[in-house]
């Protein structure tokens, strides 16, 4: 009779058909308000009183049952009792492909992008740990992030550009030195001939005789007879304080030059 009242007495919101044998199976149905499920963790009579203990179903939990409504479970999470009122973490780096997990066995997956979309994840079985294959190029110590091996590559040929360009404009500088030298050199034995060439037409004074009185006068200096080497010579001598203005120098030097390429 006392298990007929209670069943009378219960939400029929919460129940199903009981089932009656040696005593009553009650089956609950999803909360009516939170459509979370319920379980009945505790059933008990003492003095003529009913000790009814309901809660979440595993893979669920709620705070403050029933005044909260049950929750699943979050990824990563699992409730493995009924009557939970929070999930248990999933150990190590493990995670859950879903959510409600209601055992530990269901933290099986590697957390989401683990290897940021360039590998696959497993998982160590020791630990927990999550674990990358990653594709060709990445490696697993980043969690396959970062295409090291083409920046390796791309750096590579850049150090190899880098290296060849510094040879070449060195061989072309070393070239260019040595030209440079060639026609440094070629210039000083130009300017060796041309101070021959002048020497040539340098004459020792003291091998010119000069008559004593002049033939002829000018602004410039006097004009003598001469006689060099038996050859009668005009002998020009410029007047001592030209030689200290260093604009009719210049014009004598110009003179000297045109008479000697005659």
């Amino acid at each position: 009779d006392r298990w007929e009242e209670l069943a009378a007495r219960l939400p029929t919101s919460w129940l199903r058909e009981p089932v009656w044998g040696d005593g009553l199976t009650l089956t609950f149905d999803s909360h009516a308000q939170s459509g979370g499920g319920a379980a009945l963790l505790g059933l008990s009579a003492a003095h003529g009183f009913f000790n009814l203990t309901l809660g979440c179903t595993g893979g669920q939990y709620s705070p403050d049952f029933p005044r909260l409504s049950c929750a699943p479970c979050p990824r990563g999470t699992y409730a493995a009792a009924s009557g939970a009122k929070e999930c248990q973490p999933c150990p190590g780096q493990s995670w859950t492909a879903d959510v409600g997990a209601a055992s530990r066995a269901q933290c099986a997956s590697c957390p989401p992008n683990t290897c940021n979309g360039n590998g696959d994840c497993g998982l160590n079985a020791v630990d927990s740990r999550s674990v990358c294959i990653c594709d060709v190029g990445f490696f697993a110590f980043d969690n396959c992030q970062v295409a090291w091996l083409w920046i390796g590559l791309v750096f590579s040929l850049f150090l190899i550009l880098l290296v060849y360009g510094i040879v070449r404009q060195t061989r072309r500088s070393r070239r260019a030195k040595r030209k440079l030298g060639q026609v440094q050199h070629e210039n000083l034995e130009i300017r060796q001939d041309l101070d021959e060439l002048k020497q040539v037409f340098r004459i020792n004074p003291r091998s010119v005789k000069i008559a004593p009185a002049p033939v002829a006068s000018g602004a410039f200096g006097d004009v003598f007879e001469g006689v060099w080497h038996d050859r009668a010579v005009a002998v020009k001598r410029l007047r001592q304080a030209l030689l200290l203005d260093d604009e009719f120098m210049a014009l004598f030097e110009a003179e000297v030059q045109c008479m000697m390429t005659v």
